[in-house]
This record gives structure tokens, C-alpha cells and sequence, in this order.
């Protein structure tokens, strides 16, 4: 496993989860997703703290896929500490059912690249899977600390 093929999900459903994971594996994805389910989680992840201080276990990831619905730490809260780091922060993808123009306003204005709303199913998920594929080549190298 390595930095340049690992996205970060952060999805507290874990049917929403498995249906991603599925997707990687379907879309014959070169990604490797490792999966936190709160805010809370994703921010230790991002800086290295308790569990996820092993870079070997828990490599950098190229590309975040966060769920704005979250519990314990908003997805909304994930990206305003996002923009407060110094270091380089993954891109971020926004996932959400959340249909809301102000709630895709400000993931952009927090600093998200993208604002996908959820598929509606499983071969809606493996085009999504293919497309972040697409997106990040054109548009990211992978983040180093």
C-alpha cells in the first residue's frame, strides 16, 4: 500500500462504506480505500495522532472522500480545520445526500474540489470510483508530509 493510491473515506454509514468499497473493487480501481467513520477520526488521521501515527499502516492519503453528515466532528468542522493546518491537506471530495446549494456553497468555500452528491446506486458508485480516478490524475499529485 502507498501514498499515491490510498483515499481516506470518512462515511459513518457503513452501508455506504461497503457499497464504496465494493465500487473500488469493481471499477478495477488502482485505489486502496481505508475508512474512518466520525470527524473526530478523520482529523487524528490527518494529524497522526493516537492509532494512526504508523505511516506504514495509515500511509498519507492522495485524496480525501468526506461525508458532511458525521458524528462527533461535522464534515463542515473536517474541512475548517483542513484550511487551518500548515501543512498540506489532501484534496477533498464532498459526499453527501445533502442537496442543498448552501451546503455545497460552503464545502466549496471550506476548500472542498469537488461536491458529489450520492449515488443512487451500486453502478452509480462504481462511474463516481471511476471518475475520482480521472479527476485526481488530471488534476493532483500525491500530498508528502
Amino acid at each position: 500500500m502507498s501514498e499515491k493510491n490510498t483515499i481516506l473515506l470518512v462515511e459513518d454509514d457503513p452501508l455506504d462504506a461497503q457499497l464504496m468499497q465494493l465500487a473500488v473493487r469493481n471499477a478495477d480501481s488502482p485505489f486502496f480505500l481505508l475508512r474512518v467513520c466520525d470527524g473526530e477520526k478523520a482529523i487524528q488521521y490527518l494529524s497522526r495522532e493516537k492509532e494512526f501515527s504508523d505511516t506504514g499502516e495509515f500511509p498519507e492519503p492522495f485524496l480525501v472522500v468526506l461525508d458532511l453528515a458525521l458524528p462527533l466532528v461535522s464534515g463542515f468542522e473536517v474541512l475548517r480545520w483542513m484550511q487551518a493546518q500548515t501543512k498540506p491537506m489532501p484534496p477533498v471530495v464532498v459526499l453527501s445526500h445533502s442537496l442543498m446549494e448552501r451546503d455545497r456553497r460552503l464545502a466549496y468555500e471550506l476548500g472542498a474540489k469537488l461536491f458529489v452528491p450520492k449515488p443512487p446506486n451500486f453502478e452509480g458508485t462504481v462511474a463516481l470510483v471511476r471518475s475520482l480516478g480521472s479527476f485526481c490524475q488530471k488534476n493532483y499529485q500525491p500530498v508528502t508530509a
